[in-house]
């Protein structure tokens, strides 16, 4: 698909809206023509990493994660996105400080605070992903998933009274969830 780049914004929306509908090879395209134009912008390497992530290339997103960065260093959104994408690269050292540097920024980003926490909970620092998962749960009590991922770092912990307390009402707000059964 050609877009019309003398209207850099509605060609942004255009390549937003196709991630949104999941068609991530039209809105990679709108954006690697874009980012031919404008290197620099920023949006066209956020949504080019998220269509490019969405499609398990997670080297390409990262690395236009980190062209984001270049411009826009302490974005969370950025950060946990690069973040995402380094961790599905097994790259945890680097995933993990950038969680961190989205936390620093934004110290209630829930979706930081949940993933960091699995990674936590993944490299056995049980006592720090207790505390990311306790605070997801504290910032969002009703969220199904970080009752979850705080049920799951309690049973490691061996704390199973808790433990089952969180499963139980994350299984009562999501019934046909079968991760919780």
């Amino acid at each position: 698909m050609i877009v019309n780049l003398n209207n850099i914004p509605q060609a942004l929306q255009k390549a937003f809206d196709f991630l949104q509908k999941q068609n991530l090879l039209e809105a990679e395209k709108i954006c690697t023509q874009i980012l031919a134009e404008d290197p620099k912008n920023i949006q066209a390497h956020f949504i080019l990493g998220n269509s490019l992530s969405g499609q398990g290339k997670h080297k390409e997103a990262a690395a236009s994660f980190q062209n984001a960065l270049q411009y826009k260093p302490y974005s969370p959104e950025i950060n946990l996105n690069i973040a995402n994408a380094l961790k599905e690269l097994k790259r945890l050292k680097e995933a993990a400080a950038h969680y961190q540097k989205a936390l620093t920024v934004n110290p209630n980003y829930f979706k930081a605070l949940v993933n960091y926490g699995n990674l936590l909970k993944e490299t056995g620092r049980l006592e720090e992903a207790s505390v990311c998962c306790r605070k997801a749960v504290y910032l969002q009590p009703y969220a199904p998933d970080a009752l979850n991922n705080l049920g799951v770092v309690l049973t490691d912990q061996r704390e199973f009274g808790k433990a089952v307390a969180c499963f139980k009402k994350a299984l009562t707000l999501t019934p046909e969830n079968s991760v919780i059964h």
